[in-house]
């Protein structure tokens, strides 16, 4: 573990691992402001932990984190996901189908959090 990884507590995961319809790894590429706090996030899927997004493919949802972006961020995050029926926005020519399950279901990898995903993934 590295020193300045912060570790959230294992109920708040397992709680966003609960009510996320996908949950993946995703290399953020671009970071976008919508309206409001509401931002735009894309990148490029790293893993797949649940859902059916597969590895390599680009995506775009809509979430609102506490944490400021670059516009053109590098980070790797951890993004838990649910996916609407309906566009929730239209930008940039595209319709934004995902958004976070709630404000901050995005977090930085660390130490235990990939099995801690992994446990239990076929139910």
């Amino acid at each position: 573990m590295k020193l300045d990884e912060t570790i959230p507590p294992t109920a708040f995961i397992l709680d966003l691992k609960a009510n996320a319809a996908i949950i993946i790894s995703l290399q953020l590429t671009k970071v976008d402001t919508a309206r409001g706090a509401t931002k735009i996030f894309s990148g490029i899927v790293l893993k797949n932990y649940k859902g059916d997004l597969q590895r390599g493919s680009a995506i775009a949802y809509a979430g609102m984190s506490e944490k400021k972006y670059a516009q053109n961020s590098l980070d790797t995050l951890v993004v838990f996901l649910k996916k609407h029926k309906k566009p929730l926005l239209y930008v940039r020519h595209k319709n934004i189908f995902y958004s976070t399950v709630e404000e901050n279901a995005m977090i930085q990898p660390y130490s235990n959090l990939d099995s801690l995903l992994l446990f239990g993934k076929d139910n």
